[in-house]
C-alpha cells in the first residue's frame, strides 16, 4: 500500500507539472476562467499529495519519512491542511511558488530513489519490518497551503 501511495503522489506531481507548464506568473491563474480552474484543480492535487504523505507516515509509524529529511514533509502536510480547511483563503502565489520552485515537486524525477531508500525486503517481497511494525505491500491494490513548500 505504501508503494502504491508513492506512485499516486508521483502521478499527481507529474500532472501538476504538466498542467502548469504554461503558467509563468500568478496572474496566469487569476486573470482567466481557465486559469482559475487550473488553480482549483492544482489545489486539489496538492491536497491529495498531502493526504497521501499523511497516510504513508501513519502506515509506517513515522519511521519512513525521516529517511528523506531533505523533503519538507511537515510543510507538505501543512499545505494540505491549509487547502482543506482554508477554503477561500488560498493564496495563488503560494500555490504558484510551490509548484514552480518546490524541492518536493522534484520528487517525481527521483522516484526511483525511493526504491533505494526503502528496505530491500520491501522492494522485492513487498514485506518488511520497520521497528516492530509489519508492513505488507500488495501491488494488486495499487490504484493508478500556508507557505510555499520549498
Amino acid at each position: 500500500m505504501v508503494l502504491g501511495i508513492f506512485r499516486q503522489i508521483e502521478n499527481s506531481i507529474l500532472l501538476l507539472q504538466e498542467w502548469n507548464t504554461e503558467i509563468n506568473q500568478v496572474d496566469d491563474y487569476l486573470l482567466s476562467p481557465e486559469g482559475m480552474k487550473n488553480l482549483a484543480a492544482s489545489c486539489m492535487l496538492i491536497e491529495a499529495i498531502g493526504e497521501g504523505v499523511k497516510k504513508i507516515d501513519k502506515k509506517t509509524g513515522g519511521v519512513l519519512l525521516p529517511m528523506r529529511q531533505e523533503i519538507p514533509w511537515s510543510r507538505v502536510m501543512g499545505m494540505r491542511d491549509h487547502i482543506a480547511h482554508g477554503y477561500f483563503d488560498i493564496d495563488a502565489d503560494v500555490v504558484f511558488q510551490t509548484i514552480k520552485n518546490s524541492k518536493f515537486m522534484c520528487l517525481s524525477r527521483h522516484e526511483r530513489n525511493w526504491r533505494k531508500t526503502l528496505p530491500s525486503r520491501m522492494n522485492t517481497a513487498f514485506v518488511c519490518r520497520i521497528s516492530d511494525m509489519k508492513l505488507i505491500e500488495n501491488q494488486s491494490k495499487c490504484r493508478p497551503i500556508a507557505a510555499p513548500i520549498s
